[in-house]
């Protein structure tokens, strides 16, 4: 019954990843859209469009909108205050002192450096402290 309908439903699916991962990438966003847009003109010609029942259209709908969350919920997105958008890359060769709580016991890897996860509570750079969340893979050389 929903055999001819299977190609639609795949189109869902990768439509609404394609439109999730392209919200703020507006040249995707229309990609996408046309990529449907042409899709479903090749697919349904006028005397097609009857055929499409309302339950097909209905299950179309449920596969984007769960292709759509599932994006969201698999790639969370980091606050304001996380480290990663605090300490960017052009921040390389700036003096920055981060402190935090050590969340395992550190090991040493094949460099003899030791290796440990922090969970960082502040950073300071400058004169400029603000408090911030998320955890680092720290490798800090190893006390003589």
């Amino acid at each position: 019954m929903y055999r001819k309908n299977i190609p639609l439903f795949c189109l869902a699916y990768i439509v609404g990843l394609l439109i999730a991962a392209g919200i703020e990438q507006y040249w995707l966003t229309l990609l996408s859209f046309t990529v449907v847009a042409g899709g479903l003109v090749w697919k349904f010609t006028p005397d097609q469009w009857s055929r499409l029942q309302l339950r097909s259209f209905l299950i179309i709908l449920l596969i984007f909108l769960t292709a759509f969350s599932s994006f969201y919920l698999r790639f969370p997105t980091p606050t304001n205050k996380d480290i990663s958008q605090i300490l960017t890359s052009d921040k390389n060769g700036m003096n920055v002192t981060i402190t935090g709580k050590v969340l395992n016991a550190p090991t040493s890897n094949r460099a003899g450096k030791l290796r440990f996860w922090l969970a960082t509570e502040s950073v300071k750079q400058e004169t400029k402290k603000q408090g911030v969340t998320g955890k680092l893979y720290a490798t800090v050389p190893t006390p003589l």
